[in-house]
């Protein structure tokens, strides 16, 4: 006689609630799942199981939000089940929480030191940057289980976080050679797809920035495979409504003019690094700048001085006139070659997606789907566009929307927002700290409206501070 036999008619109930979820679970269809799920956790409440189903289904739903209170309930009732830690480490971890998520997957991982346990932690060390501590987790994941499906293509991306993308090729190989999950498999692919690239790439990128010598970069540009070409669905038609709204538009008024200081390049750069709002901080960069060891005490602000002069020389503009992805991939490599290429892949479009905490209320294009943007914008959209401001804004918004690098984007945007400035002869801006918060709203704001008058109004503001600091620091 089964349990079915002779269970009470609510655990009846909720064993056949629980095989429904499961199966709409296999199937995908995680809606049904979900709502099986809930309606098993209902008939028994004081079960972990339906909690933890219920919880896991919430999460491949793209939910993490609600996930969190049911696995949090799941783990009050069994504190110490490794799978309901796990869940609960990746909603913290969706959710930007990383030292929750930390601390839920290293929970799970000492009950139960299996190759799930170690593959799930690596995911949030690599997420979080701890990238040594995160291969050595997907290590330990596959050595005690050498075809772990993720935890192979996991490590082989973090390789390619790390710049050993040829330690990642033949892991990536060896994972797609195999039966994987269909995330798992999708992940594989793109890592590939971008792999190559990259050693497509590479060499000609190295050399071409490094003699300033872009005609056989620019032609390797033109070559792009054709998988790389499309625009992102969703960053893309941001891009046109946002240059829609700002077409055909009167100009602004624009602020105050001023005069742009033989030593703007270090202050520019003092500000974009943010090496602080004050006056006194901005004086010290200055002086420190005229001892002759001043590059090697701040890299960072040397490199980004440079090409600050390179780019109000004309330099930007002429390379942008020729190649305008070459000269966005030449802004990034000026900035930020030599400081950690492994880290920030000078030049280098970004391999993998970037993570996104659920908090957030947008997206970044995908790395496949990056040069199309680009093109896409600079090609049809900006062209359209007369007004500095407009046209500032409409560049700044596109790095920042696509992401495009692997890391560094918010200063490459910072460059080509003073660019489009000064292109039309009005002076650039600083970016002080105490008007993040100010950008980052005009940033959402514009998002939301897709409209870019938000970010237009943040440029004159910037104008308007910018002006009055410029004069301070001239008085001091």
């Amino acid at each position: 006689m089964t349990d079915e036999d002779t269970a009470p008619d609510a655990r009846r109930a909720w064993l056949q609630a629980m095989r429904t979820g499961q199966t709409m679970h296999a199937r995908g269809q995680l809606q049904q799942a979900a709502r099986a799920f809930r309606a098993a956790a209902a008939l028994q409440p004081a079960r972990m199981e339906g909690w933890a189903n219920l919880g896991g289904a919430l999460l491949d739903l793209d939910r993490p939000q609600e996930a969190v209170q049911v696995l949090e309930h799941a783990h009050t009732l069994a504190p110490r089940e490794p799978a309901v830690l796990l869940n609960l480490g990746r909603a913290y971890y969706l959710l930007g929480r990383d030292d929750a998520a930390l601390a839920a997957c290293q929970a799970a991982l000492e009950l139960s030191p299996d190759a799930e346990s170690c593959n799930r932690l690596g995911v949030i060390l690599r997420g979080t940057w701890r990238l040594a501590e995160a291969e050595a987790a997907f290590r330990a994941a596959l050595a005690q289980d050498g075809e772990h499906p993720r935890a192979r293509v996991n490590l082989a991306t973090l390789l390619m976080l790390m710049g050993r993308q040829r330690e990642a090729g033949p892991l990536l190989a060896a994972a797609l050679g195999d039966p994987l999950p269909e995330d798992a498999r999708r992940e594989a692919e793109r890592a590939r797809l971008m792999l190559d690239e990259w050693q497509r790439l590479d060499a000609v990128l190295r050399q071409a920035f490094a003699h300033a010598d872009f005609e056989p970069l620019i032609a390797a540009l033109d070559a792009t495979p054709a998988a790389l070409t499309a625009p992102d669905p969703v960053i893309d038609p941001l891009m046109t409504a946002l240059a829609g709204s700002a077409s055909g538009r009167a100009a602004a008024a624009p602020a105050d003019s001023w005069t742009v200081p033989p030593d703007w390049p270090l202050i520019e750069a003092h500000f974009a690094l943010h090496r602080g709002d004050a006056l006194h901080e901005c004086q010290r960069t200055l002086s420190r700048q005229e001892d002759a060891g001043a590059a090697a005490a701040d890299p960072a602000l040397a490199r980004y001085a440079q090409a600050i002069r390179w780019r109000r020389a004309g330099g930007l503009a002429a390379l942008q006139a020729r190649h305008p992805e070459a000269a966005l991939r030449y802004c990034h490599w000026l900035i930020l070659h030599g400081l950690d290429d492994a880290k920030y892949a000078p030049g280098l479009f970004k391999l993998q997606l970037n993570r996104i905490p659920a908090s957030m209320d947008h997206r970044f294009a995908a790395p496949e789907c990056v040069a199309g943007t680009i093109r896409h914008c600079y090609r049809e959209l900006l062209p359209a566009l007369t007004d500095a401001d407009a046209r500032a804004a409409l560049n700044y918004m596109l790095v920042l929307a696509t992401h495009c690098f692997a890391d560094g984007n918010g200063r490459v945007a910072r460059f080509l927002l003073n660019h489009e400035l000064e292109r039309q002869g009005l002076p650039p801006v600083l970016f002080a700290d105490a008007a993040t918060a100010a950008w980052n709203e005009a940033l959402r704001a514009s998002r939301e409206a897709r409209e870019l008058g938000p970010l237009r109004e943040q440029i004159r503001s910037a104008q308007d501070f910018t002006r009055r600091y410029v004069a301070a620091l001239a008085a001091t």
